[in-house]
């Protein structure tokens, strides 16, 4: 496939981020993040639909800075699709007052794959989501905020997803917002808890392409950034 051709370049090659309004290439991309999310299981055995299994893991370790990933936070970025070149996804990024985490949705991959990765990555919990329900798992023993300690495989949260009807890209960007990160749990900058995320944004990056279609091995590559979800405590609740 193309786009793993392309991800293959990717810590070798320099990446220009662009932001841009909404148009096909994202709503595509979040229409196909919802299928996976509502989805109940009850065609998993169809050869030409399995919607039921997916997972959205984070490779960051630090809290962000004026909305931007440390440089050991970018390392992590760039590294994380090589280490999942077999897997279709999309990258995510969430920004709130005090942070924000990377994050990747990965199709079709099953939770003991997602645990190593995750596990890999240093990641405290990872959010997963098949036929049994969607909830965030513990990939890494750590002592939450108010005193609860965790063990590997334990249930740190679990959502309710099952709802095409009603379910929305908002609720998709709260569940990203609840889920812990591994930076409060070692962040220093604001102790080890960092208040409730009641303003965030949820942005979606296209996939790296390049600049220069006619010579695609060389130069930068390039991707759009899109504004998916922008939440706002006095408008929206």
């Amino acid at each position: 496939m193309l786009h793993v051709d392309i991800e293959k370049m990717i810590i070798k090659r320099p990446v220009d981020i662009v932001s841009r309004e909404i148009d096909s290439v994202a709503v595509d991309a979040m229409k196909s993040i919802k299928e996976y999310m509502i989805d109940n299981g009850d065609v998993d055995d169809h050869p030409e639909k399995n919607h039921s299994r997916c997972a959205i893991i984070s490779p960051c370790r630090y809290s962000f800075v004026n909305g931007e990933p440390s440089v050991d936070d970018k390392d992590r970025i760039n590294y994380f699709p090589e280490d999942t070149l077999e897997f279709d996804k999309y990258r995510l990024r969430l920004n709130y007052d005090y942070g924000g985490e990377e994050l990747f949705f990965i199709k079709d991959i099953s939770l003991g794959e997602a645990m190593s990765i995750a596990a890999t990555y240093w990641q405290n919990t990872f959010i997963y989501k098949d036929a049994k329900g969607c909830r965030e798992i513990c990939s890494k023993p750590f002592i939450s905020a108010n005193g609860d300690c965790y063990e590997i495989s334990d249930v740190v949260n679990e959502y309710l997803v099952f709802d095409e009807m009603y379910f929305r890209i908002d609720d998709f960007a709260r569940i990203l917002a609840s889920k812990v990160k591994t930076c409060e749990i070692f962040g220093s900058d604001i102790g080890n808890a960092y208040p409730p995320k009641e303003d965030y944004d949820l942005y979606y990056f296209s996939r790296p392409y390049p600049l220069n279609p006619s010579i695609p091995n060389y130069g930068n590559l390039q991707s759009y950034k899109y504004l998916i979800h922008q939440e706002v405590k006095n408008e929206n609740r």
